[in-house]
């Protein structure tokens, strides 16, 4: 009897160590993996001049926006001379 347990004890252990080194396995090639897409995308053309167009547009949109003010301003200036 308390060599069956024993037994059962080690089976166990083998087992939650199999566990672990799988648990870690399975996470170092989920970072290796993260690592490999963030270097590509950062190398990536069209990634980068997606970003790159998307900052032109916010640029040209505050451009827009001054503009508007500048006017709203004129028009102020205006009409209190």
């Amino acid at each position: 009897m308390l060599s069956e347990h024993r037994s059962h004890e080690k089976n166990l252990q083998s087992t939650m160590t199999t566990a672990q080194k799988l648990s870690d396995d399975i996470k170092a090639n989920a970072e290796k993996k993260a690592v490999r897409i963030l270097h590509t995308r950062r190398f990536d053309p069209t990634c980068c001049s997606t970003r790159r167009r998307r900052g032109l547009e916010d640029v040209q949109r505050e451009i827009d926006g001054l503009k508007l003010k500048r006017k709203d301003v004129e028009i102020s200036i205006e009409a209190n001379i």
